[in-house]
């Protein structure tokens, strides 16, 4: 049994792919079968749409066991074992369903997904680039080959997928959170500071960086209207708002920190405990590794505000890394004797070893 919290709602950052649910039923319904449906698929397809995800395995298992070349029926099968996160026994329905129907693009797509949520992005992108060989015109499948690069870093071809799902779906809600996360993923590049900078390497590396920011901003605000009941929606509130937050500071040099600084008159803020946070199940499952970094405000008082995610890390590692972040005991910065806030930059690595 694959952990519970391992359900397929979105795995870019803190969420990320959307759930090939019912809204992804009207784009197959669109395609002709080319037999007619057996009275058990049919049924198992109601129960399916109905909700009753239980007897629509059940109905569907039957269905395949007395016609194993029924394609409408494992893709069925598929979908229902997705929904109770069986994502193993999804795999292998649509890996049955593309045998039997080679040009089945919806098949291919869900089975693309599989292998994303199973961190398999070699093959997860041979199945969504045949889907989009089949039907150019499948905003999910432009939407999902738009995760995969994310999540190589190819974060130009992800924006530009972002967008094309964008231009064939307006009120795709999934499309926006994409464009957001690439958005971001292209800011962080240029203000993950890795040591100090002159004052011209600053200006240069933060050049653009302000409106990279706000579109982003932008898109994940239209990504929360479309979508009012997100999943996580109050952390991605709060992220919204933290965005901004940075956004508004783009004509004060207060970024990367001041911590930069150097001076009699100035001391930097001192770490005294740094909690690491929690490797979750499903990313050990999945076998994510890697780093996840924020930028955060260590503020006069003593508290850590403001933490904005520059990389991420799917399966609840970005979030686990936000809760230790609020943990942190540090001695504020001091200028000329009293405690300032300070911007800095935290990073968490996770191993899957």
């Amino acid at each position: 049994m694959k952990p519970r919290h391992l359900r397929p709602l979105l795995i870019i950052a803190l969420l990320g792919v959307a759930s090939l649910n019912s809204k992804f039923i009207g784009a197959v319904a669109q395609q002709s079968s080319p037999v007619a449906l057996g009275n058990e698929t049919a049924l198992g397809i109601s129960l399916y749409k109905k909700g009753d995800t239980k007897a629509a395995i059940g109905t569907l298992r039957a269905a395949v066991k007395k016609q194993k070349d029924d394609a409408d029926a494992w893709f069925y099968l598929g979908l229902a074992y997705n929904k109770i996160d069986e994502v193993g026994s999804a795999r292998k329905a649509f890996e049955a369903a593309v045998k039997i129907r080679p040009d089945f693009a919806a098949a291919h797509t869900a089975l693309g997904y599989t292998w994303v949520l199973e961190n398999k992005l070699g093959k997860a992108i041979t199945e969504i680039d045949r889907a989009l060989e089949l039907k150019s015109q499948d905003h999910q499948a432009h939407y999902l080959r738009g995760v995969i690069y994310l999540r190589q870093r190819l974060l130009a071809r992800a924006l530009d997928e972002s967008n094309v799902a964008i231009s064939i779906a307006p009120g795709y809600p999934e499309a926006f959170f994409l464009k957001s996360q690439a958005l971001m993923g292209l800011y962080s590049e240029k203000v993950i500071s890795r040591g100090e900078l002159s004052p011209q390497e600053y200006k240069e590396r933060f050049k653009g960086s302000q409106d990279l920011l706000r579109q982003a901003s932008d898109s994940l605000e239209r990504f929360l209207h479309l979508k009012p009941d997100a999943p996580d929606k109050a952390i991605w509130q709060d992220q919204l708002e933290t965005m901004k937050f940075y956004a508004s500071r783009s004509d004060k040099r207060t970024e990367p920190t001041p911590l930069l600084a150097n001076g009699a008159e100035r001391t930097r803020a001192r770490i005294k405990q740094k909690p690491e946070p929690e490797y979750t199940k499903a990313a050990r499952w999945a076998g994510v590794s890697g780093t996840v970094i924020l930028r955060a405000v260590f503020s006069a008082d003593g508290q850590v505000e403001h933490i904005l995610v520059l990389q991420s890390l799917p399966h609840g590692l970005t979030q686990n890394a936000i809760e230790a972040a609020k943990k942190i005991k540090f001695t504020p910065a001091t200028k000329e004797g009293r405690p300032v806030s300070t911007f800095a930059q935290l990073e968490y690595t996770f191993s899957v070893y």
